[in-house]
């Protein structure tokens, strides 16, 4: 609670030092999830400080190696999406750590439990394989979701600084990425997809490559939920281009899903 009071109030370098005695003194119990996640927000709220992206590293490199998958993978997740919001440093910098938890994930070699005399070793050690192996694969998804959304954060600062167009050869990088997630077979979900739409259609205001990729992903296993569909419909307003607002709008509903977003009822009255 003393460090959650000291973020909140921006005295980060006090929290910092708190966490650290935890850390350092074994007298003292060791930072737990809620720790890690309480200084990761606070990092985020310190966005303009020139350091953030240095703190963040420092927190990774903190972190305890073993554990809980699922919560290494929440916390590995937290704090590359913290670093990007910074929108401090270099989008390399954000690539380099991204690559090194990724590299963390795909050697982790976590020994299973032992079994106990009171379960059959077999099916104990299966089931926990698998689940660990999930765990594991769901890490990778969030990481890969919030290094792709981080270069279409970075693209869209850069254009707004310097102007330019958008489109699918701006964000090469996400594309080799994305790439790269196919050829890992890493689960793509409708998060990644809605990533992608949102930074083609809105932000790039690239309608054409943004069907593109939802055709791309459908091939995948991925279907657009109202979400993209929202994305969708209100670049193609924006542009002005109601014949596809109203196609989009329609195929969303011609599957028989309910419009329960109000900003999407709303926009269906004015363009229908």
């Amino acid at each position: 609670m003393y460090m959650q009071a000291l973020c909140q109030q921006g005295d980060l370098y006090e929290a910092e030092r708190v966490f650290n005695t935890l850390t350092n003194i074994p007298a003292f119990p060791s930072p737990d999830v809620f720790s890690y996640t309480i200084l990761i927000q606070g990092y985020v709220k310190q966005a303009s400080s020139s350091d953030a992206t240095k703190a963040v590293f420092d927190l990774y490199r903190k972190m305890p190696s073993r554990g809980g998958p699922t919560t290494r993978g929440t916390l590995q997740g937290m704090l590359l999406e913290a670093t990007i919001k910074t929108h401090s440093g270099d989008i390399c910098d954000v690539r380099e750590l991204f690559d090194q938890m990724v590299k963390d994930v795909e050697d982790d070699t976590l020994c299973l439990p032992t079994e106990s005399a009171f379960c059959p070793p077999y099916r104990k050690g299966v089931s926990q394989s698998i689940l660990y192996k999930q765990a594991r694969k769901h890490t990778l998804t969030i990481l890969y979701n919030a290094m792709m959304e981080g270069y279409f954060v970075y693209e869209r600062e850069r254009r707004l600084r310097t102007g330019g167009h958008g489109g699918l050869g701006s964000v090469k990088d996400a594309l080799r990425l994305l790439d790269d997630a196919v050829r890992k077979d890493i689960k793509l979900n409708t998060r990644t997809l809605n990533i992608w739409v949102r930074g083609l259609a809105r932000w790039n205001r690239d309608l054409e490559a943004a069907e593109m990729i939802v055709n791309q992903f459908r091939k995948l296993g991925v279907e657009p939920d109202e979400r993209t569909t929202w994305h969708l419909v209100f670049a193609a307003y924006r542009q002005y281009d109601l014949v596809q607002a109203r196609k989009w709008l329609q195929a969303y509903e011609d599957r028989g899903l309910p419009i329960t977003y109000p900003l999407l009822a709303g926009l269906k009255q004015r363009i229908m």
